[in-house]
């Protein structure tokens, strides 16, 4: 996932990527534990973001955007999907790090 923000995180200043990387993971199960991914809601979002334009867009236009639009609105609809989850991943973050 796109979780940018835990990586600019004070906390993990001083160290390198793989160790950032590996709280982060460690992080994010945690949090994946008490809130699992809601798989209808994300199918659905895709759905109406990316795959349902692609088709229209195909209908009207032809192929020539039809794959640009759903790679791109993909990509977008993960960024935003990540940073909309950012928020609530601080404190897992938080305890991941007091464990260490």
């Amino acid at each position: 996932m796109f979780h940018f923000k835990l990586y600019d995180d004070e906390r993990l200043v001083g160290l390198n990527h793989k160790e950032k990387q590996k709280i982060i993971n460690k992080a994010m199960k945690a949090y994946r534990k008490q809130h699992p991914v809601d798989l209808f809601r994300r199918l659905t979002l895709f759905a109406c973001f990316s795959f349902i334009p692609s088709i229209v867009i195909y209908v009207l236009n032809g192929q020539q955007w039809t794959l640009s639009w759903f790679c791109v609105s993909g990509l977008l609809l993960s960024w935003k999907l990540a940073h909309d989850e950012t928020p609530a991943i601080i404190p897992f973050l938080s305890q991941v790090l007091a464990e260490q």
